[in-house]
């Protein structure tokens, strides 16, 4: 593989206030990946045969980080970043790109305690590439096998499924002390507290 980047970054750092902004485009010759051949197992004509394969690629997207303290206690932190992967030849995604994605919580914070709340989620997903010409399997069945967070093997033939956009809401706590050698931490957390 080789290629090129460009990034262009902004931080801005005050008492009570960061914020980093960062906008990036990669294009790499000879990116490889696992590319979906087409043709069924010789030895499990129920599974679709992956190769690896090297192609012109370009990333394009941005993140962004921040956090504000105020009421001396109470920290304000999030972050979301986004990434575009195009497989150039083709002119289509590159598959297993995840979507927007961010998170967005508050935090109090005194001594060696903290307790806060966070919200986490992405925006829906269906630029799947060259995957989404596979079949479809809906049900999750014993002894599957997850290469990627949505895409399962079966007794069937799979695709990368497209998924919705989600949000969801985490409880987090955290309290430390410190021994002669040692520091101990505890922490105690919920999450997707609403079971959304």
């Amino acid at each position: 593989e080789h290629g090129y980047g460009l990034e262009t970054f902004i931080d801005i750092r005050k008492n009570q206030f960061n914020l980093h902004l960062a906008l990036f485009r990669n294009e790499i010759y000879g990116f490889t990946f696992p590319e979906n051949s087409g043709r069924e197992s010789l030895r499990r004509a129920d599974l679709i045969l992956y190769q690896y394969a090297e192609e012109h690629v370009i990333f394009r997207g941005f993140e962004s980080s921040g956090d504000y303290l105020f009421l001396d206690h109470y920290l304000l932190e999030g972050n979301i970043s986004y990434v575009k992967g195009t497989l150039v030849n083709e002119d289509e995604p590159l598959p297993e790109i995840p979507p927007l994605q961010w998170n967005l919580g508050i935090r109090y914070a005194k001594g060696a305690f903290s307790v806060g709340i966070k919200t986490k989620g992405a925006a829906e997903q269906d630029e799947l590439g060259q995957n989404e010409n596979l079949k479809f399997i809906s049900d999750y069945t014993p002894g599957s096998e997850v290469i990627a967070p949505d895409v399962v093997i079966s007794g069937n033939v799979y695709r990368q499924t497209p998924t919705e956009s989600y949000t969801i809401f985490n409880l987090e706590s955290e309290y430390f002390f410190n021994t002669e050698h040692f520091l101990h931490t505890f922490t105690f957390g919920i999450e997707n507290i609403f079971d959304s």
